[in-house]
């Protein structure tokens, strides 16, 4: 199975310093450092892979398109 990544997904929206699904789904990963289902919005700024279990096989999945080249993620270098 193709892995998802938020890079791909219209739900993925950052607020604040945190990324969330819009869709309600958790984006928890095993090194978890928000338990309350976000990701720092600094791994989008650095380009950090951005998987997750949950959105694998997502129902509410809408896709942006192909998967972003690790050299064009993030804006902080």
């Amino acid at each position: 199975m193709q892995r998802t990544s938020l890079y791909q997904c219209w739900k993925a929206h950052g607020f604040g310093d945190k990324i969330y699904c819009q869709a309600g789904h958790l984006l928890i990963r095993e090194d978890d450092i928000c338990p309350d289902g976000t990701q720092p919005l600094r791994d989008l700024a650095i380009g950090e892979p951005l998987y997750f279990k949950v959105c694998d096989g997502c129902p509410d999945y809408d896709s942006m398109g192909e998967n972003v080249p690790k050299g064009e993620r993030g804006w902080l270098k």
